[in-house]
């Protein structure tokens, strides 16, 4: 049976016109199974670039049919991670907001949508429907090899719950007890992420300043936020929560961080990991389960899920790699085949490559080749061994190989590597390639027979091959390993196996024959401004807007050319993504010029000559021809105008494409 899962809102890349925003079904995409077998799955993220995108995954099952070969008919069955009577009410309001929007049902506007991409009337009756948390719960019980375990899904939001604590036997899931809302873990960590300036999705930059703070500081105040019950239950005081900055120091966007937000992001991290203990250990003492999963985006915080693994009391732990609602679509592929197939096979995730594929050897040379002006390249034939000396010398790589990750993490085929000892390596990285806040954490890499060395390790050994557990660094290594050793003296751990990342166990490998230590710095191959790079043509963009050393694509080095001639940057055709709208702002008797997107209300001023060449720009002129043709001689400032390419290009608000690469070539 083939079950295609598919998460998103109604809304397309190239519109919002029901204003639906990251709140509603973020993280959207497509996974496909076969009898109980991943076939692939896909975060449409990487494929529109959004970050955290919540737009109808059209292009991730697109990329799932094409992976399987196989047309949307050929679907058995497609399963939606809500209830569908909670979606149908949604479904409705939106015909209240907009007339024009006329849909009565979800399983009539998901088929109408899918019959608009694909071609195909489908059957409605092949749509099913699964609670937000139980496909949390599936996504990590049917892929955690275990017979029987503890499952909890700990969540911001979803399906008027916050989570849920199940039970997984034989196959099948039940419920023994739903989260209710107001007592929401993930709100309430949200709603102190924004007391300290930050937003929705930055939860993990909290995680990371906690370990610079004294919990000790706020602890008496997060004392009275909440309530631990005898019987596994918790309160919060949402009326305190919700007027937090009348007794907290507070701080806005982009101002500096003290001490005492380092206090409260600690205080928050030790009253979250009480509270999930709390539920936890309840519900193992009734259930009397040996081992447990965990998903839902709490249980993405690692500093948490590492603390348990030392309390010890499971046999085994697993966390499901993309414990974000990007696992929703899976999970609820997987819900739906074993509940019309208990007996499918089991199920254990040894790796998460994926996504799309490594691209033909002629597709990549012949991309190398239309950006020769800007960068050099050759084939080595030992590329282990070439990148392994080049990290050893000092220099930050871009590697890209195999097939791309599924979740957050990137695991070594989409990565940004970098040398582990220097501690100058972190802010390094984090201020000229990242372009992030300088305290926070890079993870390590190192190979899995070797992970007794450096780290202290609980009992028993649990699997550390998704990066989910953040674990303490021996005291011996940890100024040798400065760059990935975080404050508080550990490390969010990431182990390569042989088996099933050769290439990149390789290159560790041949990194520690050079100094000793097979350890590698490891974060995802992006800027701040994109999801994860996941074709050869978006690692080029990053590697050329960041301050890379070098890029390892499949068997080739490539390098920049010493600086962008400003005939390269002219002769780049520039192509406005199908998310970004252009504005003419008339306001007081001025006009100024913005561009826009169709998932939030930012907006980035542009000049006026900038407007002109992208109202004018379908991909089929660069830049200098654009100039000739649309603007005065007289009004060109070409330094300016250079600059703003710059700009706008490192933003990710224009892509720009090589000169002889022809229209119907770009995707």
């Amino acid at each position: 049976m083939i079950i295609l899962g598919l998460n998103g809102s109604a809304s397309l890349i190239n519109e919002n016109r029901l204003d639906v925003n990251f709140y509603t079904m973020h993280d959207a995409g497509a996974a496909l199974i076969d009898n109980g077998k991943i076939v692939c799955t896909f975060e449409e993220e990487r494929l529109n670039r959004i970050k955290h995108t919540n737009k109808f995954p059209v292009q991730s099952i697109k990329a799932c049919l094409e992976r399987y070969n196989i047309s949307i008919t050929q679907v058995d069955a497609f399963a939606f991670p809500r209830e569908e009577a909670n979606y149908d009410a949604e479904i409705r309001r939106y015909g209240t907001l907009d007339r024009t929007f006329r849909f009565r049902s979800a399983r009539e506007y998901i088929g109408a949508t899918l019959e608009q991409h694909f071609g195909e009337k489908l059957d409605l009756n092949r749509i099913s429907f699964v609670s937000h948390h139980l496909a949390h719960a599936a996504s990590a019980y049917y892929l955690s090899g275990f017979d029987s375990s503890l499952v909890v899904a700990l969540d911001g939001w979803g399906d008027d719950f916050s989570g849920g604590v199940y039970e997984g036997k034989n196959n099948e899931i039940s419920t023994v007890c739903k989260l209710p809302l107001n007592g929401s873990l993930g709100l309430f960590y949200l709603e102190i992420t924004r007391l300290l300036g930050f937003d929705l999705f930055d939860e993990y930059k909290v995680m990371g300043l906690a370990p610079y703070g004294n919990s000790e500081r706020y602890k008496p105040v997060f004392d009275t936020l909440y309530n631990l019950g005898r019987d596994g239950s918790f309160e919060l005081d949402n009326e305190r929560i919700k007027n937090i900055r009348s007794y907290l120091p507070f701080r806005n966007p982009g101002e500096p961080i003290m001490q005492d937000h380092m206090d409260i992001a600690a205080a928050l991290q030790y009253a979250t990991e009480a509270i999930s203990m709390h539920i936890i250990k309840h519900y193992q003492s009734v259930t009397a389960h040996d081992y447990l999963c965990l998903a839902g985006g709490v249980a993405l915080n690692c500093t948490m899920t590492g603390k348990l693994l030392y309390e010890n009391i499971f046999k085994d732990i697993f966390v499901q790699p993309a414990s974000n609602d990007g696992g929703l679509a899976l999970g609820a592929a997987l819900a739906t085949c074993y509940e019309r197939d208990p007996s499918a096979g089991k199920y254990s995730l040894k790796h998460v490559f994926l996504g799309n594929d490594f691209p033909a050897e002629q597709d990549c040379a012949e991309e190398l080749e239309r950006w020769k002006n800007a960068i050099t390249f050759y084939r080595s034939e030992d590329i282990p061994a070439t990148a392994a000396r080049l990290i050893a010398d000092g220099n930050v790589i871009g590697w890209f190989q195999g097939a791309s990750e599924y979740g957050p993490r990137a695991l070594g085929n989409r990565s940004i590597l970098a040398d582990p000892r220097p501690a100058e390596n972190k802010a390094l990285i984090n201020k000229k390639i990242k372009n992030r806040e300088g305290f926070r954490p890079f993870a390590p890499s190192l190979l899995e027979e070797r992970l007794h060395e450096f780290f202290e390790l609980p009992d028993p050994h649990n699997r550390y091959s998704f990066m989910t557990f953040i674990l303490k660094v021996k005291e011996a290594y940890r100024s040798q390993l400065g760059a990935i050793t975080h404050v508080d003296g550990t490390a969010r751990l990431h182990t390569v196996s042989r088996e099933i990342n050769p290439r990149y166990y390789q290159l560790i490998s041949c990194f520690g024959d050079i100094t000793g230590i097979p350890v590698l710095l490891n974060t995802s191959f992006n800027n701040n401004c994109e999801p994860i790079v996941d074709t050869p043509r978006q690692a080029i963009n990053c590697f050329l807007t960041t301050h890379l050393d070098y890029l390892i694509i499949g068997d080739y080095i490539i390098q920049k050319v010493d600086q962008f001639e400003v005939e390269f940057l002219l002769s780049l055709h520039p192509l406005i993504p199908r998310f970004i709208k252009l504005y003419v702002v008339k306001e007081n008797g001025a006009v100024s010029f913005e561009m826009g997107n169709t998932y939030n209300a930012e907006r980035h001023r542009i000049s006026g000559n900038m407007y002109t060449l992208l109202k004018n720009s379908d991909g089929s002129h660069n830049f200098q021809q654009l100039m000739s043709s649309c603007i005065s001689s007289s009004a060109v400032d070409i330094i300016a105008i250079i600059e703003e390419i710059r700009v706008l290009w490192a933003l990710r608000l224009i892509q720009v494409i090589p000169e002889m690469v022809l229209t119907s070539e770009i995707k």
